[in-house]
């Protein structure tokens, strides 16, 4: 899945001058990119290689398997539910990204505002799902 939206995309994230631009270097700011739903980690890790600058924290349901030696030192992962809120997280990341995630949220309305709320002022949240709904 991250393979072929990194294809369609051409990269790991829609607009890359929006991007790049927020995640820009700044003297005496620490840069922060928030993964939510992470699976793999795979996002994080080419994220947390791209901007070694930036702090990337990838949460997920499940544990990440973390090999020594492979994850770059400024990507790390905590296991949490999205459902259950992230009060922690609020107003602490230039880029909040999830994708796929939809699916498994019990009040989507409640979620949206949790995620959106994990950004800073200034910062941006890039969200991409599908429907979920079927049809005949």
């Amino acid at each position: 899945q991250h393979r072929a939206i990194s294809i369609g995309l051409g990269g790991l994230y829609p607009t890359p001058e929006v991007v790049r631009a927020v995640l820009a270097p700044q003297e005496g700011v620490i840069k922060r990119i928030l993964d939510l739903g992470c699976g793999s980690g795979v996002w994080c890790t080419e994220m947390a290689r791209e901007f070694p600058h930036c702090e990337v924290l990838g949460v997920d349901l499940a544990p990440m398997p973390v090999f020594p030696g492979q994850m770059p030192p400024n990507c790390k992962f905590e296991m949490n539910d999205v459902n259950r809120g992230l009060e922690h997280l609020q107003g602490m990341y230039d880029v909040v990204h999830a994708r796929a995630i939809g699916m498994g949220l019990k009040d989507f309305r409640k979620s949206l505002q949790q995620v959106v709320g994990c950004a800073k002022p200034g910062g941006i949240v890039i969200w991409m799902d599908g429907d979920y709904d079927f049809y005949s």
